[in-house]
């Protein structure tokens, strides 16, 4: 929610010689340094992620996953509490958690869900994963690539390639992960249910009588 326009956590400062209305309670780093001009790279998606939620980051920065990691170093700046007191663990069971009892808890869940894919990447390019979470990684990355209907192309894109290139994936794992493309040949996004199993109620909690999705494709 919004802070009200009087609300003393509310300022105005300049990052990148451009003014922005903040609030020093979710970005602390402003509380110390109120009157300083930063130069913080992608700091408006930033700010957007703190304003309205992290899934925001893959509607701002889409599949350029060069940007992301710059994200989350501006992020850890910033001193925004990303991951709050969630292990990978429960970062994980988000990415499971679906309620389809109305439309409100549907779009809910559904963020939750995202944020925890960007949750996912934020502790990867922070150094927050051992290598002997490789495992849990691996069951995280399995679930979101082959679940479309969940999660929107644009999310598994940037998780899918930064698994293959960074995340310390095994040749075995990779060729797991194939099973799941997210785009084809022609760079067209692979249309939800294609090869999947949407009846699988470990993963499920419900759905819609006609099966209908609302959930946004970032």
């Amino acid at each position: 929610m919004a802070a009200p326009p009087n609300d003393t956590n509310r300022i105005t400062v300049t990052v990148n010689s451009t003014e922005y209305t903040v609030d020093t309670i979710k970005m602390p780093y402003f509380a110390s340094n109120p009157s300083t001009n930063p130069t913080l790279p992608h700091f408006a998606t930033a700010l957007l992620c703190v304003e309205d939620g992290l899934h925001s980051a893959f509607d701002a920065l889409k599949t350029d996953i060069t940007a992301y990691p710059i994200l989350c170093q501006t992020l850890q700046r910033l001193a925004v509490d990303v991951l709050g007191p969630r292990s990978l663990t429960q970062i994980t069971t988000d990415c499971k958690t679906f309620r389809f009892y109305d439309d409100e808890s549907k779009i809910a869940s559904t963020n939750l869900a995202t944020d925890s894919v960007f949750r996912l990447l934020y502790m990867h390019h922070t150094g927050g994963l051992r290598p002997q979470d490789r495992g849990k990684v691996f069951e995280a990355v399995s679930y979101i690539l082959s679940h479309r209907y969940f999660f929107g192309h644009l999310a598994r894109g940037v998780l899918r390639e930064t698994y293959r290139t960074s995340m310390g994936a095994s040749g075995k794992q990779l060729v797991a992960i194939d099973k799941w493309p997210v785009y084809g040949k022609d760079g067209v996004p692979v249309e939800p249910y294609a090869d999947e199993d949407d009846s699988d109620d470990d993963y499920c909690y419900g759905s819609d009588s006609e099966g209908e999705s609302h959930f946004r494709y970032y």
